[in-house]
């Protein structure tokens, strides 16, 4: 929406498969797609370097991808023994 190519990686499925329904995961991925998000499920980020042009970013199944800006959600676990 500012003229920037957003992606979200993750390992799981859909966004947010281990503690969403597969319904609601799976609507994220959609949202997002639909708002110009390259959505990467089933992928790691394995490392991240910057060089003259910038960040980095390299993943279990992409070469590389170039990025001005990297924002990292590192996971949840959710508290469940109340339920």
């Amino acid at each position: 929406m500012k003229g920037k190519r957003g992606y979200i990686i993750f390992p799981e499925v859909s966004i947010g498969a281990a503690l969403f329904p597969l319904e609601l995961s799976q609507f994220l991925n959609h949202f997002y797609r639909t708002k110009g998000v390259e959505v990467m499920p089933g992928r790691a980020v394995t490392a991240v370097r910057s060089d003259q042009s910038g960040i980095v970013l390299v993943t279990s199944a992409e070469p590389s991808i170039q990025v001005d800006a990297v924002v990292a959600g590192i996971g949840i676990e959710p508290e469940t023994r109340l339920a």
